[in-house]
């Protein structure tokens, strides 16, 4: 039960500190900086989905999820595009990214602590 606060706790404050980084206007930093390095929307998605991707290797998922998810909406509110596809596209980029080494996702931390595992048998 202890534990359930604690992840509860952890995402409660990760979720501020977007907000936080929202009203300080960092987000509309990235998104300009985004948006003036490419040329149409498919770049940015792209620049997205693949920075969301090997971020989350060294990063959980959710916390990569729950920080590119507002950057991507505030540029799509901006730029007017579609954001159903983008979207399901950054949170399987999260989620693949995250699989692949023993830090990236919560489950992998689990079996690589629980189990003794090093990191080549990981591989």
């Amino acid at each position: 039960m202890m534990l359930i606060g604690i992840l509860f706790f952890s995402l409660m404050m990760l979720m501020a500190f977007v907000a936080l980084i929202s009203e300080m206007h960092i987000l509309d930093y990235f998104s300009n900086l985004i948006t003036m390095k490419s040329n149409n929307s498919r770049i940015i998605i792209i620049m997205l989905v693949l920075f969301d991707y090997f971020a989350s290797m060294f990063f959980t998922n959710d916390v990569l999820i729950l920080a590119l998810i507002p950057l991507f909406i505030k540029i799509a509110n901006q730029y007017h595009l579609k954001k159903a596809y983008p979207l399901t596209l950054l949170t399987i980029a999260a989620n693949l990214g995250s699989s692949v080494t023993p830090i990236g996702n919560p489950q992998n931390i689990f079996l690589v602590s629980n189990y003794y595992v090093n990191v080549v048998e990981f591989f």
